[in-house]
């Protein structure tokens, strides 16, 4: 390391070892569903044979789970490493969350104006949909928000999806722990809350069975609806395996950092703010993907609206 005249730290040189593998997680798992599609085109499946055709993928998203939560675990782990201290998040942290969640949905209906055309996909009906669910949704964002007071901040991978995991054997290895590339290092390196890490993940689940869906062009409507009906499992039975995954290695760890109280308010929390950051991506880059990061948007916005009365204020 080298220590400017203002006293900050810059890493020089750094060691990496090198883990055989099998590509990175979204094109491993994009490869199992477009195997899987291929079977249900040409012959009718049982539920249980196309639970086998699934078990690869869903069992590996577990695998990503669990070691994302030991990673969690390490990084609540007590230091003297003043960067690396966990500390547990204020109200004014929380109050924080809250701000920028509300300003990304701001930003993603501002971007979804521009993008309202028929090659994006985007309506009018659309915008103004997420425009009643802005104005009804403050409330909601601000008691999930303070849902987390006391909860533990710790530094976290900050740029999690499956394009940082990598595929060994069966197992995940995460990658590229530098954060947001767009954002300044200073926030990159910022405490945060690591169920943000898990909101990622799971945004980049609905986005590979998108990509899936992408690919390939079914000769049907019937075959449509079958591959449309298998992809959904595979992102059900996927969240589900990774959550409790996640969950139970927490449980486990001699540094807790997940309450059951905080976990999934704010789970849903950043879930919002993660699809309204895709949305404003999406507009800026590639518009005739936007509908995919909307109709999670819409979703998580509808569900922590819904669970608004379970939330303690």
């Amino acid at each position: 390391q080298r220590v400017d005249a203002t006293g900050n730290a810059h890493t020089l040189v750094i060691v990496q070892g090198f883990v055989r593998n099998q590509g990175d997680a979204w094109q491993w798992i994009v490869g199992v569903l477009a195997r899987a599609v291929d079977e249900i085109m040409v012959a009718d499946r049982s539920d249980e044979n196309v639970a086998d055709l699934l078990s690869p993928g869903v069992a590996f998203v577990a695998a990503i789970g669990r070691r994302l939560a030991e990673m969690h675990g390490t990084l609540a782990a007590a230091t003297t490493h003043p960067e690396f201290q966990p500390r547990k998040a204020t109200n004014a942290d929380t109050a924080g969350w809250g701000a920028h969640v509300l300003a990304q949905l701001d930003a993603a209906r501002t971007a979804l104006d521009r993008s309202v055309n028929d090659e994006a996909g985007v309506t009018r009906e659309d915008s103004a949909r997420l425009e009643q669910l802005r104005s009804r949704i403050a409330p909601s964002i601000g008691k999930h928000a303070n849902a987390g007071i006391g909860s533990l901040m710790t530094r976290i991978h900050g740029d999690f999806h499956l394009g940082q995991v990598i595929v060994s054997q069966g197992d995940a290895f995460i990658i590229d722990f530098e954060g947001e590339p767009s954002k300044p290092l200073a926030i990159r390196r910022a405490h945060a809350s690591p169920v943000r890490d898990v909101a990622g993940l799971l945004r980049s689940l609905e986005y590979v069975v998108a990509a899936a869906d992408h690919a390939a062009v079914p000769p049907t409507e019937r075959g449509a609806e079958r591959r449309s009906a298998l992809l959904r499992r595979f992102v059900t039975e996927s969240r589900s395996a990774f959550l409790d995954a996640y969950r139970a290695e927490a449980a486990e760890a001699p540094y807790p950092w997940l309450t059951e109280a905080s976990f999934d308010p704010l789970l849903d929390l950043f879930l919002v703010e993660k699809a309204a950051y895709e949305v404003c991506y999406e507009a800026a880059n590639r518009p005739d993907w936007i509908a995919t990061p909307l109709a999670g948007l819409l979703a998580s916005a509808e569900r922590l609206l819904g669970e608004e009365a379970d939330v303690t204020t």
